[in-house]
């Protein structure tokens, strides 16, 4: 066997394990810029033998390596690695924007605030729409409809949506 088609054929097959291992690996393109190299190197090797068998090999490499990047996205999520590699989707519970950036409803989830709605409490720190209430000995970061609260105000909690919590200032009377 000529030694020009094994030089050839190795490098082929080099390359497309970098071009496999490129879509794992984040090489910043050194990887890429490898396959290429060895992808390259492959035709040249085979030039030596004809530039038809350059010409076919170049053709041959042209359809290989979509297909070898195609299969390694399709097939490494099914790998015990794939799996550690890549995160799974969301799952039907779970409130993510994305289901409402789809046009869904989002489903109504159990805020760590839903216990807030109606309490009342004082403003540790000016609210200028934003800042910090104290509900019971337990700090929260809260919002305003616009207005201005001085620290040491009385405030109500009059919505909760995730971790926004809503208040507003309670007239003494």
């Amino acid at each position: 066997m000529d030694p020009w088609l094994i030089w050839a054929l190795l490098l082929f097959v080099v390359g497309l394990l970098i071009v496999a291992i490129e879509v794992i690996v984040p090489s910043g393109g050194l990887l890429g810029v490898a396959a290429f190299i060895c992808l390259l190197g492959s035709v040249g090797c085979a030039y030596q033998l004809s530039g038809w068998s350059a010409a076919v090999l170049a053709c041959v490499e042209v359809v290989c390596v979509p297909v070898v990047i195609a299969l390694t996205f399709k097939v490494l999520p099914r790998t015990s690695f794939g799996k550690q590699l890549i995160l799974s989707p969301p799952s039907e519970s779970s409130d993510s924007s994305a289901g409402r950036a789809a046009g869904g409803a989002a489903k109504p989830t159990v805020s760590p605030f839903d216990d807030l709605l109606g309490k009342e409490g004082r403003a540790v720190a000016p609210l200028r729409p934003s800042g910090t209430a104290e509900f019971g000995g337990r700090r929260v970061s809260v919002i305003t409809n616009g207005e201005l609260i001085e620290p040491g105000s009385r405030v109500r909690v009059v919505l909760v949506e995730g971790n926004r919590v809503v208040v507003e200032s309670v007239q003494q009377s």
